[in-house]
């Protein structure tokens, strides 16, 4: 099964360990937020549009979405 789990950017270290144990048990992560490497100052609106697509298609090829 794939699974996309949601959550805010300030929790990515508890939501890396949480799709570790879905990982664990067999699943696979419809798409892996966690990795970026956005810089809040130095970051420009064209770098959120790019993540804002990924995390979409994230949900849409995923079969469970985790909130």
């Amino acid at each position: 099964m794939r699974i996309y789990v949601a959550g805010k950017w300030q929790d990515r270290e508890i939501i890396k360990q949480i799709q570790k144990d879905i990982e664990l048990a067999g699943h696979s992560i419809s798409y892996d937020w966690t990795d970026h490497s956005f810089d809040p100052v130095a970051g420009t609106k064209k770098d959120l549009e790019k993540f804002a697509v990924e995390d979409i298609q994230g949900v849409i090829n995923a079969d469970l979405l985790i909130v």
